[in-house]
């Protein structure tokens, strides 16, 4: 997660490919790159839907497991 959250070149490569018109995906940790991957001063994600893990989530898991996952 933390590789991706303050790596400009990241997001400048995601930004690189929405602008391109290509298919632009994030999963699982890598979506904390929307957070910051801006075009022309806005969010890329400003005005669109999406979606993610809580960390009541990801708590419920751990705890269901007995470990943290």
């Amino acid at each position: 997660m933390y590789t991706f959250y303050d790596n400009d070149r990241v997001q400048d490569l995601a930004a690189r490919f929405y602008q391109a018109g290509k298919i632009t995906a994030v999963l699982c940790h890598a979506t904390c790159l929307l957070l910051k991957v801006k075009l022309e001063g806005k969010l890329l994600v400003e005005g669109k839907t999406w979606t993610g893990f809580a960390n009541s989530e990801e708590q419920y898991a751990d705890e269901f497991v007995g470990k943290r996952i």
